[in-house]
């Protein structure tokens, strides 16, 4: 079962100048609803979690907190390989930059 950062949300809302009553206008959903779960009252569901990240422009991958020790340590991972692809092509463009500076030296120097 998935939680949800619902701090994420209220202060995207905030950021946005909404008061929650626009908050539910804007999404559909029922603002005794969002009410009750700012308060700790109500867990919101999917569709309703859905429909917020919709209007304020959030991924529902920002705001879904597993409590699932395999599905953080898969995030981790992934979040290693983009670090680790974004470094190797750092690396890669260096070394290609090198070797362009390189070949034209030696160009120089047969000319």
């Amino acid at each position: 079962m998935n939680r949800y950062d619902l701090d994420l949300i209220d202060r995207r809302r905030m950021e946005l100048g909404w008061s929650i009553h626009e908050l539910s206008q804007r999404s559909g959903c029922a603002s005794y609803t969002l009410y009750e779960a700012q308060e700790g009252r109500r867990k919101l569901r999917g569709r309703t979690i859905k429909k917020l990240c919709a209007v304020l422009g959030l991924k529902m991958s920002d705001v879904v907190v597993s409590t699932d020790p395999l599905d953080r340590m898969a995030r981790d991972m992934v979040r290693n390989d983009a670090a680790l692809d974004a470094e190797t092509r750092m690396i890669d463009q260096a070394a290609t930059a090198r070797n362009e500076d390189a070949t034209g030296a030696a160009r120089k120097q047969q000319e």
